[in-house]
């Protein structure tokens, strides 16, 4: 073992659970960390994680709760309070405390057996004014909770240990003295743990969810005992027992725990005090939190059989009803006005782009109603060397990395107020692809959805596309955009009134086509315009590839797996810096700036998409004395689109979308008896037109 393992375990005691963390993030690697039990942590594989970590430099965090044996934490983020703190509970001089950016972290132990307040994860802890200064970190809950205790933190300072000897032990709760009322923001009751010292004790005991600072505060007692007044009793008795007051357990789903259902998503959401993101519920962990729900409010209440009572069916019946409750059903619960300021929700905090340029950060909290937390931490130091020097600036020019990083801007903030198409185009092997796998690693590849063109006229298509912060159309073909459902694109970014459909529900699912959109091909795409070409050359903003990387380029396999290991916080800092340049231009009423080569493009993508309207007007000529077999008509805009190194359209599609053009321009219809004299000198009668030629 590591002498740092080792220290560690010396510290904190053997019976902890410690936690592999990357360097200069605060969330374990393991997603299920939460299920680590301390026998899984003692196996030599996850030894060796451990040891791995510390090796490439990684953070440790300690599982807090019982299983680490009833280790837990006072976290205290106001340097100017730790000693008033001390003062007030000078046992705790002679525990664990551990420091980093801010502040300390105070370790003890609870002795088993002792109640304490451990119905959730962490409670805050408030001054006088509501501002919260710290946190209690218990573990207790679904959500459970650790702590960093080794590493670098996130904004660069290295966790150290300012008082180096075991966690004191505590046999009660009341050994503790506080700042100001536990848990208690200004006007608010005391939670119900708190009051008794046992969570287990008051019927609805939950989370005590504050929004840091925000106007509103959800207060889980006051919102039970409604319940109660409101619904009854969750287990109304009868002559033959008792039954389930399934409304009440409609309601007691959010009640218990900061918990929604957003009727336009649609589904159960909970709000995760850790990241400070409101986490989908699938069907099978919504059923498992109101079976929870019904086992503990009989355990409470004395109703030990109600296991026999509770069946799938059942639980699909409450859950049907939370859709109808009007506490826990929202209208339109994570709609974001285009008035308000954006915010960006990263690892370590919600950033907020203010209106005169600077960008300020936030705690966590239910307020933002954000569901689409990055996944790196937002540092405005990091640099990106590798992903600007060897894969940007050798394909793009200056103006068009500017716009491809203002365009990261733009899906970092949210919606696609712009309304723009950012189009990567160009031969294989230059980036496009890196480029965009990239940005869905720094975003969260749950954040993106491809665009199948052919399904989006399908029933259920674009509901598969709520909620996403962006949208890619990869490896596209040159006529991918003229296929049926292509239309349906410019609606998807045109802030246009959508609705979707999902199977096993009848009414339709109303959203806005307010999504970024990337499209990538290896070919000069060609576009079913349908008569509508200005909107679609408003929408469009292509940056053109070279026809290869320069000579000496590396190709490396997943490049952007690289990069992204490597320069992550980086890039990501350099997406933020395009959103503020964005957020900029966007208050300044100028919408998303192209540059004069970017609207050449467009011109020429919109011309290669009426190639046959453009043919017709610039290569044949009216003529009375000459004509054209449908043939001819065909190989000659065949020959002027190789000219102009266009896709030719479909000999069958030529025939249909040339015949009115022509009687449009040249006043002539279409002929069945031009003469045309065959090779054994017969004379044959064609299809085609009169008074007309090509072009020299």
């Amino acid at each position: 073992m590591s002498p740092g393992l080792a220290k560690l375990y010396t510290t904190f005691g053997a019976n902890v659970v410690l936690l592999p963390i990357p360097k200069g993030r605060k969330g374990p690697i393991n997603i299920n960390w939460q299920q680590i039990t301390f026998n899984d942590a003692q196996t030599l594989e996850y030894q060796q994680a451990l040891e791995d970590c510390i090796a490439r430099g990684g953070n440790i965090g300690v599982r807090l709760g019982e299983l680490s044996g009833g280790l837990v934490s006072i976290d205290i983020d106001v340097d100017e309070l730790v000693e008033r703190y001390l003062a007030l509970n000078p046992k705790l001089r002679r525990s664990t405390r551990t420091k980093a950016r801010r502040g300390c972290n105070i370790f003890l132990r609870i002795k088993p057996g002792t109640p304490y307040p451990n119905s959730q994860a962490v409670y805050n802890l408030y001054d006088d004014n509501g501002k919260k200064y710290g946190e209690w970190r218990c573990g207790g809950g679904e959500l459970g909770a650790q702590t960093v205790v080794f590493g670098v933190h996130p904004e660069g300072q290295p966790y150290r240990t300012e008082n180096d000897c075991p966690p004191v032990e505590i046999t009660s709760f009341d050994e503790l003295q506080w700042l100001f009322p536990f848990d208690n923001a200004p006007g608010q009751k005391s939670a119900p743990d708190s009051a008794n010292g046992n969570a287990q004790a008051q019927p609805g005991a939950g989370a005590t969810a504050k929004p840091n600072g925000q106007s509103s505060v959800f207060d889980p007692q006051a919102a039970y005992s409604q319940a109660l007044t409101q619904l009854g009793a969750p287990f109304i008795k009868s002559q033959r027992g008792y039954n389930i007051n399934q409304p009440f357990f409609a309601r007691l789903f959010g009640v218990r725990r900061l918990a929604i259902y957003d009727l336009k998503s649609p589904g159960a959401y909970q709000y995760n005090e850790t990241n400070g993101q409101w986490d989908r519920l699938c069907p099978e962990k919504l059923y498992a939190l109101i079976q929870s729900d019904i086992f503990a409010e009989a355990a409470l209440r004395g109703f030990p059989d109600v296991g026999a009572k509770v069946n799938i069916a059942l639980l699909k019946s409450v859950a049907e009803l939370i859709k109808s409750d009007p506490v826990i059903a929202k209208e339109n619960f994570f709609s974001r006005s285009a008035r308000e300021q954006p915010v960006i929700h990263t690892a370590n905090g919600m950033w907020r782009l203010e209106k005169n340029g600077s960008i300020t950060r936030h705690e966590f909290s239910p307020e933002f109603r954000s569901r689409h937390m990055i996944p790196i931490p937002y540092n405005p130091q990091a640099d990106c060397p590798r992903f600007q020097n060897e894969l940007l600036k050798p394909v793009l020019s200056k103006k068009d990395v500017d716009t491809l990083q203002r365009y990261n801007g733009l899906i970092l903030i949210g919606g696609n107020r712009a309304q723009k198409i950012l189009m990567l185009l160009g031969e294989g092997g230059t980036g496009k692809g890196t480029i965009v796998r990239l940005i869905g690693l720094v975003i969260g590849r749950n954040n993106v959805a491809q665009l199948r063109i052919k399904e989006l006229n399908g029933r259920f298509e674009t509901s598969r596309l709520i909620g996403k912060m962006l949208l890619t159309i990869v490896e596209a073909t040159y006529d991918c955009l003229s296929q049926d459902g292509a239309e349906i694109i410019k609606a998807l970014v045109g802030h246009d009134l959508m609705d979707g459909e999902q199977k096993y529900r009848n009414e339709p699912l109303p959203f806005d086509g307010e999504f970024p959109i990337i499209y990538v091909s290896n070919e000069d795409p060609s576009i079913r315009l349908s008569g509508d070409e200005s909107a679609w050359a408003r929408r469009l903003v292509p940056l053109q590839f070279p026809n290869k990387r320069p000579d000496g380029s590396v190709v490396i396999d997943n490049f952007e797996e690289e990069l992204f290991g490597q320069e992550a916080e980086g890039i990501f800092a350099w997406m933020v810096e395009g959103g503020r340049s964005h957020y900029a231009e966007l208050e300044a009423k100028k919408g998303f700036a192209v540059t004069p080569e970017q609207i050449r493009r467009t011109q020429e993508i919109i011309a290669r998409s009426k190639s046959i309207l453009t043919f017709v007007l610039d290569g044949l000529i009216a003529s009375g004395t000459c004509d054209l077999s449908t043939d001819e008509l065909y190989d000659g805009y065949v020959a002027y689109c190789q000219d102009k190194n266009w896709h030719p359209f479909p000999e069958r599609t030529f025939a249909e979308i040339v015949r009115p053009l022509i009687l449009q321009h040249f006043g002539i219809g279409k002929s069945h008896d031009i003469a045309r004299i065959k090779p054994n000198g017969k004379t044959s009668y064609v299809r085609g037109y009169r008074s007309i030629r090509l072009k020299l």
